[in-house]
């Protein structure tokens, strides 16, 4: 085996590592600002909104952890190539252990190395935003029913003229902020391509440098790498599925809320019949005497036990979204298990430490 090394090779990885690092700290205001889910948003889903609260932390972590190791890079790949510039060329033979031909290709050192990163993680940390859980156009189609319904027009006029409709107030209680937690979740996807290029940035920019860099410090610090970009992959994936599963719960929390409020203009149209019909029967006795009092009842009441099944129906929709709730806590709470692999990761000191270079 020969040794060979070209001391800005290394110096240039180092700075690749430094922008890493600095953008790996975009990366954590971006999860602080974008994940801050409260209860007060959530509502329904409060338990939902601690579970998103836990997977910030353990990204935070995560990314606390990448930000050390790209610094604890930088600074070794930048003293490494500064020993080699300087070394002697016996004693890099020694250190390496290479009885072979030793090539130094000497340089002067360059004042500031510039990173050559083709593309940097942080720009795939656009600002999220909520997805449209279907088009605006199929939502109007599928809403045509509210609008022959009087007690949605009535309650859109309350809305106008008290400032809140009740139907819709309450379901925007029971639902909570359904785009926040969509946002949440295009930032997590976000994230997850961040992860992407910053793997990929180690694989390209690492072999960039060991291909003028050969020897056994070069294959100890190849192989040290290799695991970091490894580590770095398996981030990829839980982050991206846990990105999907707060859009799922997202759309189910908006498809709760248009349920509940269609179904509430309904139970309001069943009582306003309701209301009509006592009423008449009540004021005017020639009603009385044209269906009498029997047909009246049977009347009330058939319409009573459809304002009932309705309610029940409310209720059933409530707890499907309950349901989904608690499973999304089961399920992200599984991929934050995948998130814990930089902690395996050594900082370079313990896991790549050149030989010939004091810490």
């Amino acid at each position: 085996m020969s040794f060979e090394v070209k001391p800005s090779a290394i110096a240039n990885f180092g700075a690749d590592m430094k922008a890493l690092s600095t953008d790996t700290t975009t990366a954590k205001t971006y999860v602080q600002n974008h994940l801050d889910i409260t209860a007060g948003d959530a509502r329904m889903f409060f338990t939902a909104a601690g579970q998103v609260e836990q997977l910030r932390t353990t990204i935070l972590n995560t990314l606390t952890r990448l930000e050390q190791l790209g610094t604890a890079c930088s600074t070794e790949l930048a003293n490494t190539a500064d020993m080699y510039r300087k070394a002697d060329l016996a004693a890099i033979r020694e250190m390496d252990r290479v009885m072979a031909r030793t090539e130094v290709t000497p340089e002067p050192p360059p004042a500031n190395p510039a990173a050559g990163l083709s593309e940097l993680p942080g720009a795939r940390l656009t600002e999220p935003a909520p997805k449209d859980p279907i088009p605006k156009v199929a939502d109007m189609f599928l809403s045509c029913a509210d609008y022959i319904s009087p007690s949605h027009w009535f309650l859109w006029a309350m809305g106008k003229v008290c400032g809140v409709n009740p139907a819709e107030w309450i379901a925007k209680e029971l639902a909570g902020d359904w785009e926040k937690l969509s946002k949440a979740g295009a930032a997590l996807e976000n994230l997850s391509e961040f992860h992407t290029v910053y793997a990929r940035a180690l694989d390209t920019e690492a072999d960039k440098m060991f291909a003028s860099w050969k020897g056994n410090a070069a294959d100890a610090c190849d192989a040290y790498f290799d695991d970091f970009e490894q580590q770095v992959q398996t981030l990829v994936s839980p982050t991206r599925n846990a990105g999907s599963q707060c859009q799922s719960l997202a759309y189910g929390m908006w498809g709760m809320a248009k349920s509940i409020v269609s179904l509430l203009e309904l139970l309001a149209d069943e009582l306003l019949y309701i209301a009509v019909v006592a009423a008449a029967g009540a004021a005017s006795s020639t009603f009385s005497a044209l269906i009498g009092p029997t047909i009246a009842l049977g009347v009330i009441a058939w319409r009573i036990s459809r304002a009932i099944k309705i309610w029940k129906q409310i209720l059933v929709t409530h707890g499907a979204a309950w349901t989904a709730v608690t499973g999304f806590s089961g399920v992200i709470a599984g991929y934050m298990g995948g998130m814990n692999g930089m902690e395996t990761q050594r900082l370079p000191g313990s896991g790549y430490d050149h030989p010939a270079v004091n810490a």
